[in-house]
């Protein structure tokens, strides 16, 4: 009988090692991006969002998604790196992923105009009008208070969507 098969390693840390380990976890806990955490300099985190944004405008949306996924791991806290996965998911058609994605923007962002109106056309594309007038209303909802919002391409098409789908 082999008594290796059911033996585990057993891991043995350092007490340094849990200090740091420690101390990292309190600090995403507490909402640092991990990138400051590791003292990654911002103008790299910069480049690699030009890098995704420069792939996703080439139509190269896998580069592009995982240039945007790393973004998102590294910092969590910006609402314009799930947008970017988001995007890249729901031109792969993926729109369930899509909408989570979404869903994570417009938590750290409310005001995401955006990411509701995208919301919308992955919703419509699921065949889900109802959920999709929802996201249209809070379009109409942010541009209520903010007229830069009021007067942009993306307010004007949530407004003649939804009266379609109101009607």
């Amino acid at each position: 009988m082999d008594t290796n098969a059911n033996h585990k390693p057993e891991l043995e840390f350092t007490k340094q090692q849990l200090k740091e380990a420690e101390s990292v976890s309190i600090k995403l806990l507490k909402g640092t991006p991990l990138f400051k955490i590791q003292k990654i300099p911002q103008e790299s985190m910069d480049t690699i969002g030009n890098l995704a944004f420069q792939s996703y405008s080439s139509g190269d949306y896998d580069k592009a998604l995982q240039l945007y996924r790393l973004l998102s791991l590294y910092d969590h806290t910006n609402s314009k790196n799930f947008l970017g996965v988001g995007i890249c998911m729901q031109k792969a058609e993926n729109y369930e992923d899509a909408v989570n994605s979404y869903l994570i923007a417009t938590k750290l962002n409310r005001d995401s105009y955006s990411a509701f109106f995208n919301i919308s056309q992955c919703l419509l594309a699921l065949g889900k009008n109802e959920l999709a007038t929802g996201a249209l209303e809070e379009v109409i909802r942010i541009g209520k208070g903010k007229p830069d919002v009021k007067k942009s391409k993306t307010y004007k098409k949530a407004e003649q969507l939804l009266k379609g789908l109101k009607m």
